[in-house]
C-alpha cells in the first residue's frame, strides 16, 4: 500500500496541471456587452470566459484612450465610460495575452448638442408640471429650450430686474407672476402682480415685497415671499416672518401644490418645507444647512435634498430621500464632490438628474446611487460669467436641457442651452 501512497500526490498534481492547461486553451474569449444602451460616464459590463481572475483583465479602448476596468464577477469585468462622448462607441478589446478581439460596440446616452437660447435674465422658476419662466425682454416669459425660444406670458413691460432676480411661481392654473413698479418710475415702489393669462392678460392681484430673490403665488390675498435674508408670508395683507433664510433663488412645488421648498439655500435652523395650506413651515429638514438641489416624486409623497454643505459641523455632500408629509430620512447617500446646483426628478422613470456646473449627475433614486456623469466636450461653449445659473428642464424626444441663464440684475442677456440625450 505504500507505493501506491507515495505515487498518488504527484499523478493527482499532474492530472491538476494537465486540466489547468486544457481549461486555459479551450476558454471561449467571445466577449459580449451585457447592455447595448448606456449612459455616457456610466459603465458597461463585458462578458467572456477568457475573464477568468484579475490576471485576465483585458484592455479596453476607445480610440486612443484607455478605459478604466475592473472585475466585477466570474467571467464579467466592468468598464467606465468617458462622460463627454455619446452615440455609438466602439470599444477595442485586448485580451491579457495580448490577441485583439473584434470591436465591440454599445450606444452611449449623453451630450447632444448646444444652441443659442432666448434673451433672460434673473432667476428662473420652473412649476410643477415642468415648465421654466424667466424674465425675458417681454417681462415674465415661458422658456422653450427645445427650441431656443421664449413666449411672453403679460403684456410688455411690468417685468424689471431692478425690482427682483426672478418672475415668481403661481400655484393657481392659469396664473402667472411679474414684477415692476406701479408707476414704472425708478421710485415708484416695486411689486409682484399674479395675471391671469386666459383670454386677455389682467392683473388678479398683487402684493409689494422689497428685494425678492424668490416669490410664490398661493391663492387669492396669499403669498410667500423670500428676500434675501428673510421669508414673509402675507395672508389677507397681514404680514408674517417666517424666519432668515439665505439667498434662496426658486421654489420648488409638488404636482399638487402642497408643499414649497427653497432651492440653492443655507439655513442652520434646518431647511424649511412650508405648507401651502397655511402659508407656514410644515417641518424643517433637520441637521441640514445648505442645499443645492431639491425635487419631489410624481405623486407628492417623497422629497428628495441634496446639497453641498448638507451636515452642521461639516461633511460630505448628502443626498436625502425624505418622507414629504414630515420630513422622516427614508433613505440617504452620500455625493463625493458635489458641488450644489438644481435637481430634476423623472416622473415615470427611477432616474435623478443633478447639476453640477456643467456636470449631469444621474442618480438611480431606488438606491440614490450615482450611476453616470454626463458633461460637454471642451469644445462646447462655456458658462457667460461667473453668477451664470444652469437650469435643467425634462423636454420633448426623451432630452434634458440644461439652460444657461445670467443671473444679476441687469436686462436680459443671451443665453445658452445644453443638450442631454437619456436612456429610452
Amino acid at each position: 500500500m505504500a507505493p501506491k501512497r507515495l505515487l498518488l500526490a504527484p499523478l493527482l498534481t499532474c492530472t491538476l496541471a494537465a486540466c489547468a492547461a486544457e481549461r486555459v486553451t479551450t476558454i471561449d474569449d467571445t466577449i459580449i456587452p451585457g447592455q447595448l444602451e448606456v449612459w455616457s460616464g456610466g459603465v458597461v459590463d463585458l462578458y467572456s470566459r477568457a475573464f477568468v481572475g484579475r490576471d485576465t483583465l483585458p484592455v479596453v479602448l476607445f480610440g486612443a484612450e484607455t478605459l478604466a476596468v475592473a472585475p466585477r464577477d466570474t467571467f464579467v469585468v466592468r468598464v467606465q465610460l468617458p462622460d463627454t462622448v455619446a452615440g455609438l462607441l466602439p470599444l477595442d478589446v485586448r485580451l491579457a495575452d495580448g490577441v485583439a478581439r473584434p470591436a465591440v460596440a454599445v450606444t452611449a446616452h449623453g451630450f447632444a448638442g448646444w444652441r443659442a437660447g432666448p434673451d433672460l435674465a434673473g432667476l428662473p422658476q420652473r412649476t410643477p408640471d415642468g415648465a421654466m419662466l424667466a424674465v425675458g425682454d417681454g417681462g415674465t416669459v415661458r422658456v422653450l429650450p427645445w427650441a431656443g425660444t421664449a413666449e411672453s406670458l403679460t403684456p410688455q413691460p411690468l417685468a424689471d430686474t431692478a425690482c427682483t432676480l426672478t418672475p415668481g411661481l403661481s400655484l393657481v392654473p392659469g396664473v402667472v407672476i411679474s414684477s415692476g413698479r406701479n408707476g414704472r418710475a425708478f421710485t415708484d415702489p416695486c411689486r409682484y402682480y399674479a395675471w391671469n393669462t386666459t383670454g386677455t392678460a389682467s392683473v388678479v392681484d398683487s402684493a409689494p415685497y422689497g428685494s425678492a430673490f424668490s416669490a410664490a403665488y398661493l391663492g387669492p390675498g396669499r403669498w410667500l415671499i423670500n428676500t434675501k435674508h428673510n421669508t414673509w408670508a402675507i395672508v389677507g395683507g397681514v404680514t408674517t416672518d417666517l424666519g432668515q433664510l439665505e439667498e434662496p433663488d426658486e421654489f420648488v412645488a409638488d404636482s399638487a401644490g402642497r408643499f414649497l421648498v427653497p432651492n440653492l439655500t443655507a439655513d442652520f435652523a434646518g431647511v424649511p418645507v412650508y405648507a401651502t395650506a397655511t402659508a407656514s413651515i410644515a417641518y424643517r429638514v433637520a441637521g441640514q444647512r445648505g442645499i443645492g438641489g431639491v425635487g419631489f416624486s410624481r405623486g407628492g409623497d417623497t422629497l428628495f435634498v441634496a446639497g453641498a454643505q448638507m451636515v452642521v459641523g461639516g461633511g460630505p455632500a448628502r443626498l436625502l430621500a425624505l418622507d414629504a408629509r414630515d420630513g422622516h430620512v427614508l433613505r440617504e447617500a452620500p455625493l463625493e464632490g458635489f458641488g450644489g446646483g438644481y435637481m430634476v426628478v423623472e416622473p415615470e422613470r427611477p432616474w435623478i438628474y443633478l447639476v453640477d456646473g456643467l456636470r449631469v449627475l444621474v442618480v438611480d433614486r431606488r438606491t440614490l446611487a450615482v450611476v453616470a456623469r454626463m458633461r460637454p466636450p471642451e469644445a462646447a461653449p462655456a458658462l457667460i460669467s461667473w453668477d451664470d445659473v444652469l437650469v435643467p428642464l425634462l423636454g420633448p424626444g426623451n432630452r434634458l436641457y440644461v439652460v444657461d441663464v445670467h443671473a444679476w440684475r441687469d436686462a436680459p442677456k443671451p443665453t445658452g442651452v445644453y443638450e442631454f440625450a437619456l436612456l429610452p
